[in-house]
């Protein structure tokens, strides 16, 4: 479940690098990941106005 709601926040900034960048961001076990994902999720929302 948590791949593809990164998959679908990396598909609207990188279509067609979705799936690898997805995988790539998985990987990574440490907190910073979280923090990045949560501000850009945010950042994202407020400039596309919707619900990811």
């Amino acid at each position: 479940m948590f791949y593809y709601f990164i998959r679908k926040l990396l598909f609207l900034l990188e279509p067609e690098k979705a799936h690898f960048l997805t995988l790539k961001y998985l990987n990574i076990k440490n907190i910073q990941f979280f923090d990045f994902f949560f501000i850009k999720l945010s950042y994202y929302q407020k400039k596309l106005n919707v619900w990811v």
